[in-house]
């Protein structure tokens, strides 16, 4: 960390020794190297003892890399200012040959997924507080929290936080994180998201499980739309764990009291939450309704 102050406390937030950063490398695989290079008059030139790494950066899925020293220094037109920040497109570095790859996995930066659909997402934020999802209240994939209850950056602040002014999502170069309470540079403050379920959240678990056993063991006409589950439907051992793993595997929305984040600035509240029944010592009930059923024929 090129701005370690050591007269200071060690904080890895405010004030960290390290940073660790991912670096474009010159191939896939173990024998790979870091690129470096030199940078003079605007252009960067590839070199094995460059003075730069080509580092990702927020713009790296559109091609472009921050240039940073062995040491930690960040090349900036005005130091100190992230918005200020020399980018080199890949394309640009003189004497790098590209290479075309495919990957199946990519870790390090975030990349856009063209086949995400935001309505099939679990949560949603509560902006207006009316416990109900009103249109432009965005969603999520999931819950985000705070890590430690007295630490406001101990999440992914991005997405934990929503900006005051706006209720839009704050942008990691805007964000005050030398401040002691969640801001952006400009002052305007961050509130905590109120993450709630959607009513699709927690609907099924695995349906297709019950579904092909119901079908695996009982007769066409027995889904023939006119019969009903009484005291009266004859049923066979497999058929009921069928019906037993259906509402087992399905039926998990209950309402309860709940505090997400604990001791941080949430309030406990009333919401539908995801319930599993399969709590010791009760245990499974499908495996509690096998056992019951060799004990029968046993006798």
């Amino acid at each position: 960390n090129w701005g370690f102050d050591p007269n200071r406390p060690e904080d890895p937030q405010t004030n960290p020794r390290n940073f660790q950063i991912l670096v474009l490398m010159t191939r896939p695989g173990p024998d790979a190297e870091p690129v470096r290079v030199h940078y003079s008059g605007g252009t960067a030139t590839y070199a094995p003892d460059g003075a730069y790494y080509a580092m990702f950066d927020p713009e790296t899925m559109n091609g472009y890399f921050a240039l940073i020293r062995e040491t930690g220094e960040m090349l900036m037109t005005t130091p100190g200012d992230w918005n200020t920040r020399v980018l080199v497109h890949v394309d640009d570095i003189q004497g790098l040959p590209p290479m075309d790859h495919e990957f199946v996995h990519v870790f390090g930066i975030n990349v856009a997924n063209p086949a995400y659909d935001p309505a099939g997402a679990p949560y949603y934020d509560d902006i207006n507080g009316n416990g109900v999802e009103d249109a432009g209240e965005p969603t999520f994939s999931e819950r985000h929290f705070l890590g430690h209850p007295d630490d406001w950056r101990s999440t992914f602040v991005e997405q934990y936080y929503r900006k005051a002014s706006d209720n839009g999502f704050p942008r990691p170069e805007d964000i005050d994180f030398g401040s002691d309470v969640p801001r952006l540079r400009n002052g305007d403050p961050l509130v905590p998201r109120s993450f709630r379920p959607r009513l699709n959240a927690f609907l099924f678990g695995r349906p297709n499980v019950a579904v092909n056993l119901l079908m695996a063991f009982n007769p066409p006409e027995f889904f023939d739309g006119t019969r009903a589950l009484n005291a009266d439907t004859p049923l066979n051992p497999f058929t009921v764990m069928a019906l037993v793993n259906l509402v087992f595997e399905s039926v998990q929305n209950v309402e309860g009291t709940v505090d997400f984040d604990g001791d941080g600035p949430q309030p406990p509240r009333r919401e539908l939450i995801q319930a599993h029944y399969f709590i010791p010592p009760v245990g499974d009930p499908v495996l509690l309704l096998l056992s019951g059923f060799g004990e029968m024929i046993g006798k």
